[in-house]
């Protein structure tokens, strides 16, 4: 869980010039640059035992995507996770929002 919360932190709050000095091979990443110039879309799904945050800002210096979450019940977390995350996704989307969800 340390490690979960440090990679989180490291994702949400480190300088671009210092995140982008952390290497992180990213495998058949010109399939989905391919389906993104031919406009289709890509469900990609990752597990809460990995570093999410950090696979996510690497993946956005990439490509544009959007993420689905579910909402905070804390508004400050709330915010400070929005804020964060919106700094390098396209837009995020509450879990709840099917609609958002399937046009993409």
């Amino acid at each position: 869980m340390g490690m979960g919360l440090m990679e989180t932190i490291m994702a949400w709050f480190m300088s671009k010039r210092r995140f982008n000095k952390i290497r992180l091979d990213i495998y058949g990443l010109e399939y989905f640059q391919k389906l993104e110039e031919e406009g289709q879309g890509i469900i990609l799904c990752g597990g809460h035992f990995s570093c999410l945050e950090v696979i996510g800002r690497k993946m956005a210096l990439h490509m544009k995507f959007n993420l689905v979450y579910q909402k905070h019940k804390n508004p400050l977390f709330e915010h400070i996770m929005s804020r964060s995350r919106n700094r390098y996704v396209n837009q995020s989307i509450g879990r709840t929002n099917l609609k958002a969800i399937v046009r993409g």
